[in-house]
């Protein structure tokens, strides 16, 4: 008895830590690029490399977030990721960071004011976004004279490099008109740190502002525009009328002196509105005529396409890492897990005029196994064609897809077609074959069918989409379903939810709800609600435990109708809930912190198959997370957690660290220390889980990564105690092109 306990001990223990060793990859965000240009509008591609599902987004003034449910639960709760490219049109930094388990927030700035719409998930591990230019923008950006040169990417990036007066001359700065009519510009060059006169009382929500309104103006006279804008912008929230109205004008200066006009004359336009008769009004209402009417060089509209102009574009990604990860148990021989060559390679091919888009994308991965077993794959997750008429509002693709939105499980072989009826409504088809795993060939085993709509109104803040489907596996009768997908936008609020109900089956698949709420004070709250079978019930969940690959065969065994029940007995019910907010407590530190529950139902026992217990969970989190904490171009995030469950209570501490340095060379020491108490054993574990990566990124489309880690896990055990030690690194390159 005893070593029965010590060997499922050992080999669940081996399970884990195989798992996290595994999902210390690096992060699950894999890029961004521009997969569609039309007018003025661009649609940007956020990519991934697992399942992901858009739940909410919120918007910002210099940009949005867009919060992600991933398909895995990874032990590495905390990752970030920026990227900086200026290819990406109007974005300028994508910033990626948190975990499969608690959920991705993927933050994008914007370099001037853009109109933001989510399209609908048609792809599960791509989220796009369109970025439409307002049209109020294209008035502030258009000459006022027709023969005027465009502005080119060199000719800003001389303006910007451009030295100034003091540079070029004195020592001492010389006030330019706008430095002359900055508030308190002359005070803050000489003047001390606001801190140093500091109370001690500085966490009142007033200091906050004005310390990011005088940290702010020591920014921008040090030229650092960005961190001025930053400051500006939180001081800006203010409920002090004074200092957000200061914060307001000093926010456009900063945003004119950025080169940003058509976004400073937004923010110019809003302090006329909101305080029309004040002091500063007359001079806001000049410097808004200046920055309209001066005589430099501003861009020109684009020039609409000629008729049938033809555009290629060709869009792509290829990585290739190798990794080993090796487990011990109490000085043994190690084992290896994995010992293997991960390649990917994902291309878009676009050809585009103006009534006419024509598209092909692949996307492939594969393991070369090192092992002795050999056991290398290779997967066509992607491939497929796609026109749209843009003239008839027609979308159609054809062959390897994948959704998560309009009731489709996953990857299908198949067709799936669009048509725009008019900007408010679009109708839907799909037909094809469900695919189980990438690596299948076609099958017709699994046929399936649906229709769907999208209904947006009030301008794009509510949008509905109802769906139909059918499957069918091996001439039985899979999945019939019904449901809708809702989604909710407002500049403070968001909220997604999913209705997915089984007519066949007759049970609820899911109903699932994802409500954001930003206050003012940097406070936001979020709430999570999931109940859903799990897996989804189909009847193809009735092969479970069963020995056997297809319904075909379980039909020489059971009837129809008690294969049926079988499903419904294989298929559990999960019901998930968190709980939790985040608050800005300065522009370098956010903390946060959530409550999430879950409870999973217990299975019955049939056709000999064992019944498996209930069992709920309780997770309670607390976060930090600081930039610049230990210098600049630093990030530091802390972790505790407390798990709560039937057999065990468990607290964690982790730790995650990145450092940059010149701008390519990116170090992330991460720390992870567990303790376990088996409250039905009486036993106790510690974990502890150190790891490094290194990236360095010598061209904005080329990446190496090199990652190494070492986990060790000791266990009370009646007999031996039981020592687990395991290392892994992985090493390799992606390139985006």
């Amino acid at each position: 008895m005893v070593a029965q306990v010590l060997a499922r001990a050992c080999m669940g223990a081996l399970v884990v830590l195989g798992c996290s060793l595994a999902l210390a990859d690096a992060t699950p965000f894999e890029g961004a690029r521009i997969v569609e240009r039309s007018g003025d509008a661009v649609v940007v591609e956020f990519a991934f490399s697992e399942d992901v599902r858009a739940t909410a987004h919120d918007a910002r003034s210099d940009g949005f977030d867009i919060r992600l449910r991933g398909s895995t639960s990874s032990g590495q709760w905390d990752q970030k990721v920026e990227s900086y490219d200026g290819d990406l049109d109007a974005v300028e930094r994508v910033t990626f960071d948190g975990s499969g388990a608690g959920g991705y927030r993927l933050a994008v700035q914007l370099g001037w004011p853009m109109t933001i719409e989510l399209l609908p998930q048609s792809d599960s591990r791509r989220i796009t976004v369109r970025l439409t230019k307002p049209a109020d923008l294209e008035r502030a950006t258009e000459p006022t004279q027709t023969d005027a040169p465009a502005v080119t990417r060199a000719q800003i990036a001389s303006l910007a490099a451009a030295p100034s007066q003091a540079e070029s001359g004195d020592a001492r700065p010389t006030a330019t008109p706008i430095d002359a009519a900055l508030p308190h510009a002359d005070q803050a060059v000489d003047a001390p740190s606001p801190k140093s006169d500091a109370p001690a009382a500085e966490s009142d929500s007033a200091d906050v502002y004005r310390q990011a309104l005088a940290d702010g103006r020591q920014a921008a006279m040090t030229q650092d525009y960005p961190r001025a804008i930053a400051l500006y912008t939180k001081a800006a929230e203010s409920s002090d009328v004074a200092v957000r109205q200061e914060a307001l004008e000093m926010l456009a200066m900063a945003r004119e002196r950025n080169h940003q006009d058509a976004h400073a004359k937004l923010i110019y336009d809003q302090f006329l509105a909101q305080y029309p008769d004040s002091e500063a009004a007359p001079r806001i209402r000049q410097r808004l005529s200046g920055l309209l009417t001066r005589a430099l060089p501003v861009q020109k509209k684009l020039a609409q396409p000629q008729r049938d102009a033809v555009a290629w574009t060709a869009v792509g990604n290829v990585s290739q890492f190798y990794q080993r990860n090796e487990t011990a148990v109490n000085g043994d021989k190690a084992v290896v897990g994995v010992d293997g060559l991960f390649s990917n390679a994902d291309v878009i091919v676009n050809r585009r005029s103006e009534s006419l888009d024509l598209g092909f994308r692949v996307s492939t991965n594969g393991l070369y196994d090192f092992g002795p077993d050999a056991d290398s794959t290779y997967q066509m997750s992607t491939a497929y064609f796609e026109a749209k008429q843009i003239d008839w509002g027609v979308d159609v693709r054809v062959g390897r897809q994948s959704q998560q939105s309009n009731g489709v499980l996953g990857r299908y072989d198949g067709v799936q077609i669009q048509y725009k009826i008019n900007p408010w409504l679009k109708v839907g088809a799909i037909g094809g074959y469900a695919v189980d795993y990438s690596a299948n060939a076609f099958s017709s085993d699994r046929p399936l069918y649906g229709v769907n709509a999208e209904v947006s109104v009030e301008d794009g803040t509510w949008a509905f989409a109802p769906f139909y489907i059918e499957q069918q596996a091996n001439g039985l009768l899979d999945r019939r379903a019904v449901g809708m997908e809702t989604r909710y936008f407002r500049e403070n609020v968001s909220a997604f939810s999913l209705v997915d109900y089984d007519t066949f089956h007759k049970a609820l698949n899911t109903s699932y709800l994802m409500f954001n709420l930003r206050f003012g004070d940097g406070w936001s709250t979020y709430v999570n609600f999931d109940h859903r079978r799990s897996p989804y019930i189909t009847t193809e969940n009735a092969l479970i435990g069963q020995g056997v690959n297809t319904l075909g065969t379980l039909e020489n065994t059971y009837t129809d109708q008690q294969i049926q029940q079988l499903a419904d007995d294989r298929t559990a019910t999960l019901t998930m809930a968190t709980v939790g907010f985040d608050k800005e407590i300065s522009s370098r530190l956010q903390i946060g912190s959530d409550i999430s529950y879950s409870d999973y139902s217990q299975t019955p026992a049939s056709g000999d198959v064992s019944a498996t217990p209930s069992r709920q969970d309780y997770y309670y989190t607390l976060r930090f997370r600081s930039d610049d904490f230990f210098g600049s171009q630093t990030y530091t995030a802390l972790y505790l957690r407390y798990a709560d469950s039937p057999d065990s209570r468990t607290s964690s501490v982790y730790w995650n660290n990145r450092f940059t340095f010149r701008n390519v060379w990116q170090l992330y020491p991460r720390m992870r220390v567990d303790y376990t108490q088996f409250t039905d054993v009486g036993q106790s574990q510690w974990a502890l889980a150190p790891s490094l990566r290194l990236d360095f990124r010598p061209t904005r489309s080329l990446y190496f990564e090199f990652e190494a880690g070492y986990e060790r896990t000791q266990r009370d055990m009646p007999v031996q105690a039981m020592d687990l030690v395991g290392t892994y690194f992985r090493l390799g390159f992606r390139t985006m092109f």
